[in-house]
């Protein structure tokens, strides 16, 4: 998991530096999206404002894969990127005065249409990750079959 962990580190710096570039450029401008783009030709990483003016880039080597399907090449960058901005918001990269929310840091095409939402914050709603939710019904069910015998 090497590379793995060398391309995370790649893209966790684009992140930062695309942040810290919003930051000193910012001028009190609210940010609600930030979009990334993946090339499967060329491996090339964009991160974009909502505004689409471009925040930096960088090549991912291990993301240059043009013979592979779309889907599945759109799949694998998708987890490694949740990784990526869920860690940074655990840091607290999003909690910018500039940030408004609801934010949102999504996956887009080069039309900028999104093909996978990667984080979206809200101060009055969480939005549950899928794998979060995938047992979810199975353990509600147990439980509610656990209270109702106490109750018997």
């Amino acid at each position: 998991m090497v590379d793995s962990a060398r391309h995370t580190e790649i893209v966790r710096n684009l992140f930062i530096q695309a942040l810290n570039r919003l930051e000193e450029e910012n001028a009190g401008n609210p940010l609600s999206d930030l979009f990334v783009q993946v090339d499967q030709q060329n491996g090339e990483v964009s991160i974009f404002d909502d505004t689409e003016n471009l925040l930096g880039k960088e090549v991912v080597f291990d993301w240059v894969l043009p013979d592979m399907e779309e889907e599945k090449f759109d799949a694998k960058v998708t987890g490694d990127l949740k990784e990526v901005v869920n860690g940074l918001n655990e840091k607290g990269a999003f909690d910018k005065i500039y940030v408004v929310k609801p934010f949102s840091v999504s996956l887009v095409n080069d039309d900028f249409g999104v093909i996978e939402e990667l984080l979206f914050l809200d101060d009055e709603m969480t939005k549950l990750d899928d794998e979060l939710l995938k047992d979810m019904d199975k353990e509600l069910d147990d439980f509610l079959k656990k209270l109702l015998s106490d109750m018997e």
